[in-house]
């Protein structure tokens, strides 16, 4: 992330050194994007997962924005690994 913002190590450090609150922000945002998950239930997410898969690897092979990102996460070699989300 620090790379993809352009930040110098002085100015990631900086940022990583603010009080509670940014932890706080953090935990706030993991837990709403873990509701919708808690919702559908272990067998309603890995449904999910199996349907919406190809549309994902299709999506992702076709857009190479998607390969180059803040996270550095290769969707078409993680969506490729056979038992990734198992």
């Amino acid at each position: 992330m620090r790379t993809a913002r352009g930040w110098t190590i002085e100015e990631w450090e900086a940022v990583s050194d603010l009080p509670g609150d940014l932890a706080a922000v953090e935990r706030a945002t993991d837990a709403a994007a873990l509701a919708p998950w808690e919702a559908l239930g272990a067998a309603g997410t890995s449904r999910f997962i199996e349907l919406m898969t190809p549309l994902a690897l299709r999506i992702a092979s076709a857009n190479e924005a998607m390969r180059v990102n803040p996270m550095a996460l290769d969707p078409v070699r993680e969506l490729a690994v056979p038992g990734w989300n198992t």
